[in-house]
């Protein structure tokens, strides 16, 4: 009878991925993502609160509008990518307040709401910014600021960062205007 000789390259294909595997996992053993500052995180919704507060042009560039209600944002796709995940820019452009759409894009032009008498600003004085979890590159942070209305009383929220590509983006927030 005569003996076939089995091929070696399966069994080498098959160490190589093992080994790679390893070499991942160990990797992120070795070297986890850092856990974000609470600084960070509050200087990140700070340039979130500028996007989502309207008429608040500390970010964004804005000029007048035909449609009632509305300004013209010229740099929005500039300014909101160094701000939030694809995930944050969705959960954005579905916010609106008391039933108007924050934003709003309309033959080639992207529109914000503007300001009224009731923007009020609420990540000014943030009291805190706790890692609550994390997951990978996701951290979840409670946050406590005061409440605009009497500016004692504290209100809590959980937001998502995700660093991403060496850059810490809100990946989830509820702005606390909006009615999402």
């Amino acid at each position: 009878m005569i003996e076939k000789k089995r091929d070696p390259k399966p069994k080498i294909f098959f160490t190589a991925a093992i080994l790679l595997v390893l070499c991942i996992l160990g990797y992120q053993l070795l070297f986890p993502t850092p856990v974000p500052s609470s600084d960070g995180v509050i200087q990140l919704l700070q340039k979130a609160e500028a996007v989502y507060q309207p008429g608040n042009t500390q970010l964004l560039s804005c000029t007048a509008s035909d449609v009632d209600g509305y300004e013209v944002v010229s740099d929005y796709d500039q300014v909101v990518q160094t701000i939030f995940t694809s995930e944050g820019i969705q959960q954005l452009e579905q916010a609106a307040i008391d039933g108007k759409p924050l934003i709003r894009k309309e033959q080639d032009q992207v529109l914000r709401l503007s300001a009224d008498e009731n923007s009020s600003a609420y990540f000014d004085n943030i009291q805190a910014a706790k890692l609550l979890d994390q997951q990978d590159n996701l951290f979840a942070f409670r946050i406590e600021f005061p409440s605009p209305d009497d500016g004692q009383t504290l209100q809590t929220d959980v937001v998502v960062a995700m660093q991403e590509d060496g850059s810490l983006l809100l990946y989830s927030l509820h702005y606390p205007s909006c009615d999402q």
